[in-house]
């Protein structure tokens, strides 16, 4: 009842009845059928009622098997049922005993499923499968189900099984403590992923194979299984791309690594995300984390000839302040460039040299907040998981002087700082992992590392900020503010994509509707602290002004910008060097502005497109 791999990727089933030992990674294909050259030969008329008399016994013996065949399918159905359940009760248990830390259920449990993985790929080696594997139609169905039995075996195995040994090594309260991430149990970590992930790969892609299903309950658990395996080698993906170099990262050997921490303000909004108005210098050794300056750079230049290297594209493109002012650094969409000159502008002003940048914003520190517990200013000011944006992006421009507002954030920066190295290890892993995952996705989290391999795993696990070269087609919508103020919390936003359509050459072109609304009321706005409405006395200050830059996805183009004010449009394709344009607009107290464009793609990049938006505050807000 072996199963015998036969070279990378190819596998032979041999039925039996005998159980398969623990650890083979491979499955089956179904099996075949062949012709050896059998020629049908016309009968004499004369003996045709022999032919005759001999089909009609055939077809009485493949009723009388088909009996007794199709009894013992529905015997094996009844076990394989039985034991799925079993599966599908113990991915839960999994769940939850990986998230509250409990090794030895996790290993329990994992045995348990190993077993009733092997159960159901037995039963699925009954002739009686075999059979069925040939009926017309429906044997697609069976084959699939048979397949999908050898690939949790392989996922028992070779993924789960070793996972679940070293479930230790997962919990975060054995990698971190006291403020220290556990360098070594991080490398025997990795030693695991480094193991599992291509095991997840295959299977998942084995998965992703299978023909659509005819039966709908075949159908239903093929769906569920595409869906999981998808995500679940998302997951090993990335965590394999980052384990690898984290040890590095964070210091291995005594070695220190310096890393500018930025906090972004999304209500005075900025490319990447928002201004940045807090800068932290992190250092790393041996996992030892500590927060060791901070400062706030904005509107100084550094010494001459120490100006941050910036392309000719990139300075008419966002303006010149890029290279003489800090706080104009987010101007730049891609975060591999804005974290590069950042470090810049840092080692030209403060000195020492950095290793890489880490953007955030107050949104995603809610986000880790709700996951460890909030802290308590000086002043009596609770900052946690339910009020973090909140308070730090509006709360405390009303009821503050803005000559106090920075002081403020600085103490909750360092409160949160040491909430989070301190208590992170009582976090459950699954929690950590969508959290970061999520933040990474909105562009809350963005990393530039100045190490060109560390730099490419950022970019594998989604961190880099490149959003415009995502797998999945993106289009880049980006905003700048030029008000000086903080009126961006304010700003309801939100694009909507139009089926495809397919061009002559293949290519497929979206047109995309992006809406602007600037919620102020009047009301709000004569009661609003100027700090809040800014000091541009070019505008009207109760009116959201910003620079727009819209940028194609990779091997794409964007055509057709029209903006409903009749805004002037800029065609940036030649100073940027990619298909991309920007658009300086002011809009109102009520009022919504549409911009509409067209993007089209590759025909090879699929049919769906995504569309990033700079990260805002109106999930905080409530537009």
């Amino acid at each position: 009842g072996n199963k015998n791999v036969r070279g990378r990727g190819t596998y032979v089933r041999k039925s039996s009845g005998k159980a398969r030992p623990v650890g083979f990674n491979s499955y089956a294909d179904g099996g075949s059928m062949r012709s050896n050259g059998w020629q049908p030969i016309e009968p004499e008329r004369e003996n045709r009622h022999v032919v005759a008399k001999v089909i009609a016994v055939i077809l009485l013996l493949l009723v009388a098997i088909g009996g007794v065949t199709g009894f013992r399918l529905y015997r094996s159905v009844k076990s394989v049922k039985a034991d799925a359940q079993v599966v599908m009760d113990s991915v839960d248990q999994l769940k939850e005993s990986v998230k509250s830390g409990d090794a030895e259920t996790t290993r329990s449990v994992a045995s348990n499923m190993n077993i009733s993985v092997h159960n159901i790929q037995n039963e699925l080696d009954d002739p009686a499968w075999t059979i069925a594997s040939f009926v017309p139609v429906l044997g697609d169905d069976v084959r699939s189900v048979r397949k999908l039995g050898d690939v949790l075996v392989d996922l028992s195995d070779n993924a789960i099984a070793p996972l679940a040994i070293n479930a230790d090594e997962v919990n975060l309260k054995n990698l971190v403590k006291n403020g220290s991430i556990n360098v070594e149990a991080l490398e025997s970590l990795s030693d695991v992923f480094a193991t599992a992930a291509p095991v997840v790969t295959r299977d998942a892609e084995a998965v992703q194979s299978l023909p659509d299903a005819h039966l709908p309950q075949v159908a239903g658990v093929l769906d569920k299984a595409k869906e999981k395996m998808g995500k679940a080698a998302s997951a090993i993906d990335k965590a394999n791309s980052l384990l690898p170099i984290l040890p590095d990262m964070l210091g291995k050997d005594g070695q220190t690594r310096n890393y500018l921490l930025i906090a972004q303000n999304n209500v005075e909004i900025r490319s990447t995300g928002g201004f940045y108005g807090s800068w932290c210098l992190v250092t790393v050794t041996d996992g030892h984390i500590s927060l060791t300056d901070s400062k706030t750079l904005q509107n100084i230049e550094p010494p001459a000839g120490t100006n941050p290297s910036v392309s000719g594209g990139e300075l008419a493109a966002f303006g010149p302040s890029i290279a003489t002012n800090p706080g104009s650094t987010g101007f730049m969409y891609d975060f591999s460039r804005a974290g590069n000159v950042a470090a810049q502008f840092w080692q030209a002003l403060v000195g020492g040299h950095i290793d890489g940048t880490i953007a955030v914003d107050p949104v995603f520190l809610q986000r880790l907040l709700a996951l460890t517990g909030g802290v308590t200013t000086s002043n009596g000011v609770t900052v946690d998981g339910s009020n973090a944006a909140a308070v730090l992006m509006h709360d405390s421009y009303w009821t503050m002087p803005s000559d106090q507002t920075d002081l403020f954030f600085a103490e909750v920066a360092a409160l949160s700082f040491n909430k989070l190295t301190s208590d992170l290890g009582g976090v459950n892993v699954k929690d950590l992992y969508e959290t970061l995952n999520s933040s990474m996705d909105d562009g809350r989290l963005q990393v530039w590392m100045a190490n060109e391999n560390e730099e490419a795993a950022m970019k594998a696990i989604g961190a880099s900020g490149q959003f415009t070269e995502d797998k999945t087609p993106t289009v880049g919508f980006y905003m700048n503010n030029v008000s000086f103020s903080k009126i961006e919390w304010y700003l309801k936003s939100g694009s909507e994509v139009s089926a495809p359509t397919v061009n002559a050459d293949g290519s497929r072109t979206f047109k995309v509707t992006t809406s602007l609304t600037n919620m102020l009321d009047s009301a709000t706005a004569a009661g609003a602290p100027d700090y809040v409405l800014g000091g541009n006395q070019s505008y009207d200050k109760t009116n959201i002004t910003e620079w727009l830059y819209i940028v194609a996805p990779s091997g794409g183009t964007v055509s057709n910008v029209a903006i409903s004010d009749g805004s002037a449009v800029n065609d940036l394709d030649e100073t940027l060097g990619i298909s991309s344009y920007s658009a300086l607009v002011s809009f109102g107290m009520g009022q919504t502005l549409t911009v509409t464009y067209d993007v089209t793609i590759p025909a090879d990049a699929g049919d769906t497109l995504n569309v990033h938006m700079t990260p805002t505050a109106q999930e905080s807000a409530g537009w």
